[in-house]
C-alpha cells in the first residue's frame, strides 16, 4: 500500500500547492466506491460442466476537476478493480504498481462568448444509444447551441493509431447530429462514418481489410403521449470491405438497430415495455466502434457484471462477453416501486435471442437464448450509501449452451461522493 498512498499524499500535496501558487483555482472530487458479493452457476449453460463460483469484487472512481473559472477545466479520472483474494489490489499484501487504470484525462471547455462546449482527450461517449460506442475512448466532442435552442453535435473517436507513414493503418470514427424539438418531442437525427482498420473495435473482424468503411444514418427520439414516455432509436448501416491493394469489394453488408422504450408510471410504481433488435444481415453483429447493452443479469451482466475476474454474463450461446455483443432482439418488460424514500422494488421479464445469424461460429444458426426473471430490492442506508440485494433466473432455451438454466445472486454496497 505504500505506493499507493505515496501517489495519493502527492497528488494532495500537488494539489494544495496549486490552490496556493494560483489562488482562483478550484479543485473539487466525486466518484464513488462499490463492494459487491455474488454467486453464479451454468452460466455456460451446461450443468455437466461445473461453472458454479463465488465471490467478492471492488470497484473505485475517482474523478478530480481543475479550474481557474466557469470557461475550463481539466479533468482527470482513475478507477481501480479488483477480486478479493485475487488479482493486485485483491491479494495479500496489495502492494501493486499497474491496477490503476487512467478512465479519462481531458479538457472541458466553454468558449468565452460562444455557445461552443468542447470537450478534448480520453473521455466517455454514448453514440448511437450505445449501439455504435458505449465506452471510453481518446478524440474529442464539440456542441454549439444554436440561437433557435437547436444543437449541433460533432464527435471523433480516434480508434487506432498505427503507422504514422500510412493513415490505411489508423481507424478513426465521426458523428454530426443535429437536435431539435418538434410538438414536444426531442428529435436527433445523425450521420456516422467509420473507416480504416478494424482491429481491435467492437465488431468480429476476421477477414476485414485496413481499407474497411461503414456509414451510419440514424435518429434517436424521446416524447410524451399522453401519461406514457416514450424513447426511440433507429440506425441503419452499410459497410464495405476492400482489399488493401487491389481495392477489390471483397465483401460489403447492412446492419440495423432499433430500440423502442415505453415507461408509465402510476404513483410510486413506474411500468416499463422496451423492445429492441440488433445486427447485421450477413455477418451477425451490427458493425460498431465499442457498443455497449446491459439489459440483462444473465445474458448482459445486469447489476452484477464481470468488472473483474467475477461476475459477468453468459458466454454460452454468443461466445462473448454478453454487454459488449450486437447481436440480439428482446423484449423486456419491468415494474419499478419506491414503497417509500428508502426502498425500492425492481423486477423485470425478459426474453432474448439473436437477431441474425452469426457466421463466425461453427453453427451459424441464430439462436434462442431463453426466458429471464431479475429482482432487484434497493435500500438507503445513509446519504450517499445504498444496499443492492438481487439476482436472475435464466429458463434456457435449447441453444442456450446445452439447454440448462442458470442463476446469479449478489449483494451490493456502493459509497457515492
Amino acid at each position: 500500500m505504500k505506493k499507493y498512498r505515496l501517489i495519493m499524499a502527492s497528488c494532495a500535496a500537488l494539489a494544495m500547492t496549486s490552490v496556493s501558487a494560483a489562488g482562483g483555482l478550484n479543485i473539487d472530487f466525486n466518484g464513488f466506491m462499490q463492494v459487491r458479493g455474488f454467486a453464479y452457476d451454468n452460466l455456460n449453460g451446461n450443468d455437466n460442466v461445473n461453472d458454479s463460483s463465488r465471490g467478492v469484487d471492488q470497484r473505485y472512481r475517482l474523478w478530480t476537476n481543475a479550474a481557474l473559472n466557469e470557461h475550463a477545466k481539466a479533468v482527470f479520472a482513475i478507477e481501480m478493480d479488483s477480486t478479493w483474494g485475487d488479482n493486485a489490489v485483491g491479494k495479500v499484501g496489495a502492494d501493486e504498481t499497474g491496477a490503476i487504470e487512467i478512465k479519462h484525462l481531458y479538457l472541458d471547455l466553454h468558449v468565452p462568448g460562444t455557445e461552443l462546449h468542447a470537450t478534448l482527450g480520453t473521455q466517455g461517449y454514448w453514440l448511437g444509444d450505445g449501439f455504435i460506442q458505449g465506452d471510453d475512448a481518446s478524440g474529442m466532442q464539440l456542441h454549439y447551441t444554436l440561437d433557435s435552442g437547436d444543437g449541433l453535435h460533432f464527435a471523433w473517436t480516434k480508434l487506432a493509431e498505427g503507422d504514422p507513414a500510412s493513415h490505411k493503418q489508423d481507424a478513426d470514427y465521426y458523428q454530426l447530429q443535429y437536435s431539435t424539438q418538434a410538438g414536444g418531442w426531442n428529435v436527433s437525427p445523425f450521420v456516422g462514418y467509420l473507416n480504416g482498420q478494424p482491429t481491435g473495435l467492437g465488431l468480429r473482424n476476421e477477414g476485414f481489410s485496413n481499407d474497411f468503411e461503414s456509414w451510419y444514418l440514424g435518429v434517436e427520439a424521446d416524447g410524451n403521449i399522453g401519461d406514457i414516455r416514450l424513447q426511440g432509436t433507429l440506425i441503419a448501416n452499410s459497410w464495405d470491405n476492400d482489399a488493401d491493394i487491389t481495392g477489390t469489394d471483397v465483401s460489403d453488408g447492412n446492419g440495423l438497430a432499433v430500440r423502442l422504450k415505453g415507461t408509465y408510471r402510476s404513483g410510486a410504481t413506474a411500468y416499463t415495455v422496451e423492445g429492441a433488435h440488433y445486427g447485421d444481415s450477413k455477418i451477425g453483429e451490427f458493425t460498431n466502434v465499442r457498443g455497449y447493452n446491459n439489459f440483462s443479469e444473465i445474458i448482459t451482466g445486469g447489476r452484477f457484471d464481470g468488472r473483474s475476474a467475477m461476475g459477468g454474463s453468459s458466454a454460452a450461446a454468443t461466445g462473448t462477453r454478453g454487454d459488449y455483443y450486437m447481436n440480439y432482439q428482446y423484449l423486456k418488460l419491468g415494474a419499478e416501486h419506491n414503497l417509500n424514500p428508502r426502498h425500492k422494488l425492481s423486477a423485470y421479464y425478459i426474453f432474448a435471442q439473436e437477431a441474425q445469424d452469426n457466421v463466425f461460429r461453427a453453427n451459424s444458426s441464430a439462436r434462442a437464448l431463453g426466458h429471464e426473471i431479475d429482482v432487484y430490492f434497493d435500500c438507503t442506508l445513509a446519504e450517499g450509501v445504498t444496499l443492492t440485494v438481487g439476482g436472475g433466473y435464466l429458463i434456457a432455451d435449447d441453444d442456450f449452451g446445452a439447454g440448462d438454466d442458470a442463476w446469479k445472486v449478489g449483494t451490493a454496497v456502493t459509497y457515492r461522493f
